[in-house]
């Protein structure tokens, strides 16, 4: 469940074009998670604030998912991430998460220090070696949607900071396909990426992104394989 209520991945290619702002602060992205016809949840994405974090301009990411009344008795879930996204140098200056997954629990702060290129990660006595360029994985949804002329021969192999190392992660772009949603059809960029990390882009199953073909690149649906089936998070609010 933990890997599709916070599909994020990175892009940091210095083949790949940014576009300065696709997005801002009282941005709300608002899914419900489901599976198959059975609702399972909620999950919403929001651009909260425009502040300053270890003297940088950052945008704070919040990001949280609920099952709901029903999930809650097989398998309760109540997630918290939140990000400080530099907006300007496309890196991440903090991440926050709180997990609480049926029995299982996990709370990690980690705070960025680029120039010396390390990251602290509480509960860690030693800092981890962190590329210059580096995205926490909240932050990292947001920097893909600023890309720009998105094509299937792109293969970005890129560096991402998560748990205790830096993993490598490839995204795949597959073309371009429409989905059908409550709220509309939509023409999106269907993607998959793929990282060995715990609790998002797991070995186990595959997962897909749909990216909306315009110049928000708003996630419009992500899948995930599982034991029996798939499930899906579909956009159900944007504001």
């Amino acid at each position: 469940m933990k890997k599709l209520l916070l599909l994020t991945f990175i892009l940091m290619c210095s083949t790949v074009n940014v576009e300065a702002k696709k997005f801002g602060p009282g941005e709300r992205l608002v899914y419900l998670v489901h599976w198959g016809v059975i609702p399972a949840g909620y999950a919403t994405l929001e651009v909260r604030s425009k502040t300053v974090k270890a003297g940088r301009n950052v945008y704070h990411l919040w990001s949280e998912a609920k099952s709901n009344s029903f999930f809650d008795s097989i398998y309760k879930v109540r997630d918290v991430n939140e990000s400080w996204y530099d907006y300007e140098n496309n890196v991440s200056v903090g991440y926050e998460k709180t997990l609480r997954e049926g029995k299982y629990a996990k709370d990690e702060k980690v705070l960025y220090d680029l120039e010396k290129g390390l990251a602290y990660k509480s509960g860690r006595k030693e800092p981890i070696v962190i590329p210059s360029k580096v995205l926490d994985i909240l932050s990292s949804l947001y920097y893909i949607r600023k890309l720009e002329n998105i094509s299937p021969k792109m293969h970005p192999k890129l560096d991402v900071q998560s748990g205790e190392k830096v993993w490598k992660l490839e995204v795949r772009i597959y073309g371009k396909e429409k989905v059908k949603l409550p709220i509309g059809e939509f023409n999106c960029w269907k993607m998959e990426p793929i990282m060995r990390d715990d609790g998002i882009f797991k070995a186990k199953g595959r997962l897909f992104v749909w990216l909306k073909d315009d110049e928000s690149l708003l996630p419009v649906r992500l899948r995930t394989e599982i034991a029996v089936g798939f499930m899906d998070i579909d956009l159900k609010e944007y504001k």
